[in-house]
């Protein structure tokens, strides 16, 4: 929905549709052709006539997404634009082709500790946690917020655990930074890691964690490669390092429920029953010590997964999970949000700040400084 005019929401006015747009028929009056995104990227006009040929002329056609580019200003239109290309080109649902986003896979199936019960409903996007440092009686659904309608307080203390998470997943560092360094806003600061990291500064209490060098775990994340990998223990932790579990099991004990967080279960009996729960599911896999002992076990697909394809094969028996059930290259919902110059409801070219068309370039020209985590990204 939304390719052409013909196949638009009832009530949108014409020259909404995403051809329309590429062929300059829009509001902008700007053909998107070969010559306009040379000026833009820098890529010849030929290089990129031969993509599009390629891509248009090769059957199929699998076009996957890295996790770099969308890291800049407005970086979510390349992300929503490249699923278009593949459903315009009819990719999407067949073999060898695929939806335009990341690969998919399989993976091995283990047990884990139990997580328990959160009387906490309300959740936030992980990127938002700034503004609910800051903002937190403003933010609504709109901003992402579930399980509630408005938050009821804001965030007095993090535990940042395994990760330069507090600084490296933000738009603005500058701004974090300023946040995380005024004790009137958020109180405590709690960091548990290996490295001295940028988020590590900030933190009123550092633990030092101990590497996979110094436990025993268990690895089932292999990029859906279907891996689980058992990590041996090369040497015992070195100086005050204590596991994650360890500081847990203690924080517990001090607080009046250890037996309750710990269940009587040393780590090592954790990943017993990991490997228990794994056996259940799948007879082949190893026991503990065999597992142990060789260190990896590896699964095949029984037979490859089509992404989409009943969706694509029946559409009417097997909708998308969209509000009209078919793929919506135009959305409805963005449009009713209204923010046409932030989130249009098609993916488009938004010029970024500091970007090729930004005035400033004219003043800095040919310098621009791209820092691993700029503002903009």
């Amino acid at each position: 929905m939304g390719f052409d005019e013909e196949h638009m929401p009832p009530g949108i006015p014409p020259g909404n549709s995403y051809k329309s747009y590429v062929l300059g028929l829009g509001e902008d009056k700007t053909p998107k052709t070969p010559e306009w995104a040379e000026a833009i990227t820098g890529v010849p006009k030929d290089t990129i006539i031969k993509l599009a040929r390629q891509i248009a002329g090769i059957k199929p056609c699998c076009l996957l997404q890295g996790l770099g580019w969308q890291r800049h200003a407005y970086g979510e239109q390349p992300v929503r634009g490249l699923p278009v290309l593949a459903a315009m080109t009819g990719n999407i649902g067949i073999k060898g082709g695929g939806p335009g986003l990341r690969n998919g896979g399989h993976g091995v199936t283990v047990g884990w500790m139990p997580a328990g019960q959160n009387p906490v409903k309300a959740s936030i996007p992980c990127f938002m946690w700034p503004e609910a440092v800051e903002r937190w009686h403003e933010l609504t659904a709109a901003d992402g917020v579930k399980g509630v309608d408005k938050l009821s307080t804001d965030i007095k203390m993090i535990w940042n655990y395994g990760g330069n998470t507090l600084l490296n997943q933000h738009a603005d560092i500058n701004k974090t930074a300023k946040i995380l360094a005024d004790e009137k806003k958020c109180e405590f600061i709690l960091v548990h890691d290996v490295f001295m990291t940028p988020s590590a500064k900030f933190a009123d209490i550092l633990l030092p964690d101990v590497t996979h060098f110094e436990r025993e775990d268990i690895v089932t994340f292999s990029s859906g490669i279907g891996y689980a990998i058992y990590h041996q223990k090369v040497v015992e932790p070195m100086y005050e390092c204590r596991s994650i579990y360890e500081v847990c099991s203690e924080l517990a004990r001090r607080l009046g429920f250890g037996d309750r967080y710990t269940e009587g279960k040393s780590e090592q009996d954790w990943l017993r029953e990991a490997v228990e729960v794994a056996r259940q599911k799948d007879p082949n896999f190893p026991t503990f010590e065999e597992f142990r002992r060789k260190g990896i076990y590896k699964v095949a697909p029984k037979e490859p997964v089509v992404a989409y394809e009943k969706q694509i094969k029946d559409p009417v028996n097997n909708p998308f999970k969209t509000p009209s059930g078919k793929i919506e290259i135009f959305s409805t919902q963005l449009w009713a949000m209204n923010k046409p110059k932030e989130i249009p409801a098609i993916p488009k070219y938004i010029p970024a700040w500091e970007g090729p068309q930004d005035p400033l370039r004219e003043k800095y020209l040919p310098l621009r400084r791209a820092p691993v985590q700029p503002q903009d990204g």
